[in-house]
């Protein structure tokens, strides 16, 4: 679809042979995701009123709180997903160390740092 479209000529255009109206169509596009969205959830009343207060004492909505808060327990639960999944691929992988080795390793980092004397 062309981003132009011709016009009857008027007085000003009669000795233009074709005279176009360009529009922006940059604003028409639809964005990939909103900006924002809408969500409902049920809080215990004292939680509401504990947000409430945080809201209050921080200046910032309850809204922009849970928001932040609902961000935060997401980021933190996909990222714990994520190395447990990297944790399953390394063991079918055959990543993995033994217990005794891992031990080692422990026990002469610890001797290191003590400077040798543990």
């Amino acid at each position: 679809m062309s981003n132009t479209r011709k016009f009857a000529r008027p007085a000003l255009f009669r000795n233009l042979e074709t005279a176009y109206v360009f529009r922006c169509t940059h604003a028409e596009k639809e964005q990939a995701m909103p900006t924002s969205t809408t969500m409902t959830i049920r809080l215990d009343p004292l939680l509401k009123a504990k947000l409430g207060k945080l809201a209050d004492e921080t200046r910032r909505s309850r809204s922009f709180l849970a928001a932040e808060a609902v961000e935060a327990y997401v980021d933190r639960e996909l990222a714990i997903i994520e190395g447990i999944e990297r944790g399953l691929a390394d063991v079918e992988a055959g990543r993995t160390v033994s217990h005794e080795d891992a031990m080692a390793s422990v026990r002469q980092a610890i001797e290191d740092a003590a400077g040798g004397t543990a």
